[in-house]
């Protein structure tokens, strides 16, 4: 028995011809026109040099299926709006009697990003806190 498609056309259905060559010669012209203005747009530095590693490894374009797997890969840091946060979080903290810690900041960072803190992040709420006067305990 023959499986059969899960979306059946009806019968008599007309089916799309393929593109004559020349149409085809043209539409892979046109693709080609695309990929190199896309190229041409100037990227700033780091994105420059992730767009050019993806393209040595994905000379023909990366396939759907390789897109989680290369999103995994970058990583996330915080917003200004997210530092902020965390930082009056920790300010709640310090000013009901608990000391702050950087690894209370660190605890923060890496629920709010999913993932462990970088010490980037870790530093940009760190001087947050301490520029609001509430420098974490282990850093005075």
């Amino acid at each position: 028995m023959t499986a059969q498609p899960e979306h059946p056309e009806p019968l008599g259905a007309p089916r799309p011809l393929p593109p004559s060559p020349e149409v085809a010669r043209a539409l892979d012209a046109e693709h080609a026109r695309e990929q190199r203005a896309a190229r041409s747009v100037p990227l700033p530095g780091p994105v420059a040099r992730v767009v050019s590693w993806l393209r040595a490894g994905y000379p023909a374009g990366v396939p759907q299926q390789d897109y989680v797997a290369l999103l995994g890969l970058l990583r996330r840091t915080l917003t200004e709006t997210e530092v902020r946060l965390i930082a009056a979080e920790l300010v709640q903290q310090a000013e009901s009697g608990g000391e702050v810690t950087t690894a209370d900041v660190e605890r923060l960072v890496q629920r709010a990003t999913l993932d462990e803190a970088s010490p980037s992040d870790v530093a940009r709420v760190s001087s947050r806190l301490a520029a609001g006067g509430w420098p974490p305990a282990d850093a005075r």
